[in-house]
């Protein structure tokens, strides 16, 4: 998957970063993964949408 080949291209590099799939289109869905962002992070610098 090229998600994870990236991720742990950045990881490697010292970067602090991780990635989550989530459908837009079910807002319980997005409650869900804002409430699991939030608690496995202090703050987020950059947030990517990507279709």
């Amino acid at each position: 998957m090229k998600s994870v080949s990236t991720l742990k291209t950045f990881k490697n590099n010292g970067a602090r970063v991780d990635y989550e799939i989530c459908d837009i289109s079910n807002e319980n869905n997005v409650i869900k993964t804002c409430q699991t962002l939030n608690e496995r992070n202090e703050k987020i610098d950059v947030l990517v949408n990507s279709a």
